[in-house]
């Protein structure tokens, strides 16, 4: 056959216009394995530069799991040469590793490799048939979430910067990226292990998915619609949970929180996507396994969850995210001084002392230990007893600022004065006044 009678496939203009539909960005890095579909792409792109004026390099990751595996590096790296395009390869050592395992050092290497390049954009090859098998395994897996399948653009797995991945081709097929290539006369390395079906995708791609088309016209198509209707409902439910997190919760500062009662008059899927969404606001990864996810949609008042890095506990009134490493600081310059005036404040913001007092005065969080004679007493209490009377929630009480002198609590700021901070002598007294940011606040 002429190639000159076959069209080729209009890979490009499909390409400029998810480039134009994702910010079009000016340094893009492409995973470049030499197999058809990433060749397709890299091609491509090379062809768009002088049209856009964007920077492409090529980034390949050397598996070591095959002995033609340093071959194929060095034919990714000729092909890039015989074009000017800018090559770097990473050689990793994925034996013994699981699929899983496999894919993130993968990202953690392309990572590596479009930092040194100084590119914020890493673009992938997965066409309509790789999303399709990915519906499929989310779906054997029993994953909802992962059903929504692939988006166009999305950040990088653990990457190390603001780094985002951009995946072009999700509306094309396989069979149309080879065709490109053979109109073009441009070969491709062909890698045997992606005949393995021992690895679960492969399985779905070789021996599942040709069973489903024999029955089912444009399956891989019909499947991307799918997961974009999935991908659709739940941007539909991220709404929703920004909106809720919006009114009945608190993500910021040392203690995220959110109201009990209303999150657990929500709807079970709701819950879901408020609890992913919260974690995410407040900094913690929202791939939750699904048993962690189920318990915290059904937690009871004075349980906790361990989540690794965090712990999620139900208080009567919240559910407080605490976080093991997070440390408050205090000091005395969000305290302010002045001279008394008659009113002795109200003990959460505002409090006279005498001012005798003053010297000597520091801010700390509580200590094992910790005592204090309450406002109107004569005998000392544990601090803990005292808080627990005073209704405050056990995860704000490691950020309530204590003010102390020596070993001595005098007030607990945002709760109460001790007996200490009594005046009698107006003539030597000040008011203090605390400017910080109280936990529940």
């Amino acid at each position: 056959m002429n190639p000159q009678a076959v069209q080729t496939p209009d890979i490009s203009s499909v390409i400029l216009r998810s480039w134009m539909r994702t910010g079009s960005p000016e340094r893009i890095a492409v995973a470049f394995s030499g197999g058809a579909d990433s060749t397709a792409l890299l091609d491509a792109l090379n062809s768009l530069k002088e049209r856009t004026g964007f920077y492409i390099c090529a980034l390949h990751i050397n598996h070591g799991l095959r002995v033609e595996s340093d071959d194929d590096e060095e034919c990714c790296r000729i092909f890039c040469e015989s074009r000017s395009i800018p090559f770097s390869a990473e050689k990793l050592d994925l034996r013994g590793r699981t699929e899983e395992e496999a894919r993130e050092l993968r990202y953690a290497a392309l990572d590596r490799l479009a930092s040194a390049n100084r590119c914020g954009c890493v673009a992938a090859a997965h066409h309509r048939g790789d999303q399709a098998e990915l519906v499929i395994m989310r779906l054997m897996q029993g994953s909802l979430t992962g059903m929504a399948g692939m988006r166009e653009r999305s950040p990088l797995p653990n990457a190390a910067e603001d780094r985002w991945l951009w995946r072009p081709l999700l509306g094309v097929d396989h069979d149309d990226l080879c065709a490109y290539l053979k109109v073009k006369d441009i070969p491709w390395l062909e890698d045997k292990s992606n005949l393995d079906t021992t690895y679960l995708r492969n399985y779905i791609r070789h021996d599942i998915l040709p069973l489903l088309a024999a029955r089912q016209d444009k399956l891989s198509e019909h499947l991307s619609a799918v997961a974009g209707r999935i991908r659709q409902a739940r941007e539909d439910l991220r709404s929703l949970a920004d909106g809720f997190l919006l009114e009945h919760a608190v993500t910021a500062g040392p203690c995220p929180r959110i109201e009990a009662e209303a999150f657990f008059g929500l709807s079970s899927t709701l819950r879901a996507a408020v609890v992913r969404r919260f974690l995410e606001k407040t900094g913690l990864s929202t791939a939750l396994p699904e048993t962690s996810l189920n318990r915290i949609l059904d937690l009871e008042k004075g349980r906790t969850i361990d989540l690794g890095t965090a712990l999620i506990r139900r208080s009567g009134q919240y559910l407080h995210l605490i976080s093991k490493d997070t440390v408050s600081g205090f000091d005395l310059s969000q305290i302010s001084i002045s001279p008394y005036t008659g009113d002795v404040g109200d003990g959460k913001r505002c409090q006279a002392i005498p001012g005798d007092l003053v010297d000597g005065l520091t801010v700390r969080k509580r200590l094992d230990g910790d005592r204090i004679i309450p406002f109107g007493m004569k005998k000392h209490r544990k601090l803990q007893d005292y808080l627990t009377d005073r209704k405050i929630d056990s995860p704000f009480r490691d950020h309530i600022p204590l003010l102390c002198r020596g070993d001595e609590i005098l007030w607990v700021i945002g709760v109460g004065p001790s007996e200490s901070c009594r005046i009698s002598d107006p003539q030597d007294a000040v008011i203090l006044r605390y400017t910080g940011q109280l936990p529940w606040e």
